[in-house]
């Protein structure tokens, strides 16, 4: 039998799932009644050593041994090779080991049909309990606002804890070799790291993931392979608006993924920031309310005519034979945004990364979510004839009453 181990006291708000491992509960005749948590094919059993370092490397001796200890309706996992050491969960959620004051000890078994991941490692970490949280939701002035504006922002949507242990993940990366390196798109900042738990906890770990299906539709939304870290460096971009202005230069937007030569790459943008942008110009993320709606028959032209205008930030409007200008844009604004704080984009909204006058880096990550079905909709054109082809139908009736106002 398969099982995977659950903690609900992890700092994350929910519960998060490690595994699965084959339970294989033996009589030692030393120590009695002890566990083994297997997570291979006999030879990789969950082993803590005598510096307290949890792997997945484990044979048959005390340090890959456990001894259950109830505390209904949890138990706790003692080690028998660490005396006063239990399996806890670490705050960038990996199996760690930690003491009996440590409420993360507290954990619970749950069957599971799920293989045995080929990469042992990656038992240690949290999978995440996927499913909808019942206590989060969205009302209909926020689907309502998302529908008619092309974005939605929630206030405090990630817990602190997570924010943190992103943040310390992002710094560490920070100072190793080759974490900042650039191609034809532009920096890429940790390359790797969207994969980490840390990461993926922002979205997986959050109530930001039931959000996200409240917009899409419950279990309609693949769970994503990794996520962008966004940095933005003090200082001034020439050619950008400056503190003084009002307005943000109109040519100066984009839509992901057309200089890819994918003009819908993903279904719904999801900004998570992780540094205070509560004032202009701190590297704000900056949309364009509104535009999603106006560009998509300018995106189908774009799309026939094989440009990758709308994906060009900073090259100049020249104009090509057959290819229709890309529009200037006069409606900018810049998200004023605490860390915490969520931005849901519809992936055809005109939006772009601020200036960044402050003294600081603006830290930002964003995941990229598909529903289930987004290939097959790509394929066949129908993302450039409607809006809302990917979303359930209470957002396309939404659509249809903003479309009568």
């Amino acid at each position: 039998m398969l099982r995977l181990l659950v903690s609900e006291y992890n700092g994350s708000g929910r519960p998060q799932e490690f595994g699965p491992f084959r339970v294989q509960e033996v009589n030692h005749r030393r120590f009695g009644s002890v566990v083994f948590l297997d997570c291979g094919n006999g030879n990789n059993n969950l082993r803590m050593n005598a510096q307290g370092r949890v792997t997945p490397h484990g044979m048959q001796g005390p340090f890959a041994m456990w001894r259950l200890e109830y505390v209904q309706p949890y138990f706790r996992l003692a080690n028998l090779g660490n005396p006063g050491k239990y399996l806890g969960v670490s705050t960038d959620f990996m199996l760690t080991s930690s003491d009996i004051s440590d409420r993360s000890t507290l954990l619970q078994f749950k069957e599971t049909n799920f293989p045995i991941n080929i990469h042992y490692e990656a038992s240690l970490c949290a999978s995440y309990n996927l499913t909808i949280d019942d206590k989060v939701h969205l009302t209909q002035e926020q689907k309502l606002h998302f529908v008619q504006h092309g974005f939605l922002q929630v206030k405090n949507a990630v817990p602190k804890q997570i924010i943190d242990n992103a943040l310390k993940a992002i710094n560490a990366a920070l100072l190793q070799p080759g974490s900042i390196t650039k191609d034809e798109t532009g920096m890429k900042y940790c390359p790797g790291l969207g994969q980490s738990s840390a990461i993926q906890a922002l979205l997986l770990g959050s109530p930001v993931w039931t959000m996200a299906q409240r917009l899409l539709g419950e279990g309609h939304v693949k769970r994503p392979h990794g996520a962008q870290i966004a940095l933005r460096a003090p200082g001034p971009v020439a050619g950008d608006a400056h503190p003084g202005s009002v307005q943000l230069p109109p040519l100066r937007w984009h839509i992901d993924g057309m200089g890819k030569g994918m003009h819908s790459p993903f279904s719904l943008l999801v900004g998570i920031t992780l540094s205070d942008a509560s004032r202009p110009f701190s590297g704000n993320f900056c949309v364009f309310p509104g535009t999603h709606r106006y560009l998509l028959p300018l995106v189908k032209q774009q799309v026939m005519c094989g440009s990758e205008l709308f994906s060009q930030e900073t090259t100049p409007n020249a104009t090509q034979p057959g290819i229709p200008p890309k529009p200037p844009l006069t409606n900018g604004v810049q998200v004023l945004a605490a860390p915490g704080d969520v931005v849901f984009a519809h992936q055809k909204l005109a939006h772009r990364g601020g200036p960044n006058y402050s003294s600081n880096i603006r830290y930002q990550v964003y995941f990229r979510l598909s529903v289930t079905n987004h290939e097959a909709l790509v394929s066949k054109g129908a993302v450039l004839e409607d809006l809302w082809v990917e979303y359930p139908d209470e957002i396309k009736q939404m659509e249809n009453f903003v479309a009568k106002s």
